[in-house]
């Protein structure tokens, strides 16, 4: 069953919350990748995953889950 998959790139770390009581002491958010972006995967069934630091990172991810692996659209 196919399902489709975003890959969304930002500039920040979405998912950090430094007002958030249960961050470890000196805890930041994850550094930007190398082209200054960080990866987020949403699901039409469900968000899941992220951030990583490349579109690499973020599918070899979602192509080791049990639903995988995946058919990206740019691989034909």
């Amino acid at each position: 069953m196919q399902k489709p998959v975003l890959i969304v790139a930002r500039n920040f770390d979405h998912s950090f919350d430094p007002d958030d009581e249960d961050n470890e002491p000196g805890a930041g958010p994850m550094s930007l990748g190398p082209d200054g972006r960080l990866y987020s995967l949403s699901f039409v069934y469900a968000s899941v995953g992220g951030p990583w630091q490349t579109v690499a990172e973020a599918k070899a991810w979602a192509n080791s889950q049990a639903w995988g692996p995946v058919k990206w659209e740019d691989e034909g």
